[in-house]
């Protein structure tokens, strides 16, 4: 579920024997996929509790399209951050390569 820029993802465990759950998770991460800290995460799940329930085709469609738009955007934004550090990455490689020819160059010439 997404909610206020943040998936929400439960987990839940029952035991094979009887079938009763046995444990509960909940997990809250913003757009970068970053963990929500647990105040951060406590508010927004009270206010989705607080929050009238839709439970019409229409509702769940806006809901599966929300949903879509913030996978996108965590993907955009991801993309972004990889092809900085890409960046980043090429830069450093360029200027270790010219501090090591400048050290040979001033080692053979002198």
């Amino acid at each position: 579920m997404v909610l206020g820029g943040c998936n929400f993802k439960t987990t839940v465990a029952c035991s094979e024997e009887v079938g009763h759950v046995s444990e509960v998770s909940l997990a809250a991460e913003n757009a970068e996929g970053a963990a929500v800290s647990g105040e951060g995460a406590l508010r927004l799940l009270a206010a989705a509790m607080e929050g009238r329930r839709r439970g019409g085709e229409r509702e769940r469609e806006e809901a599966k399209a929300r949903y879509e738009v913030f996978v996108r955007s965590k993907k955009g934004r991801k993309e972004s951050k990889a092809r900085r550090e890409v960046l980043i990455d090429l830069c450093c490689s360029a200027a270790s390569a010219v501090a090591v020819l400048a050290f040979f160059a001033t080692v053979v010439l002198r």
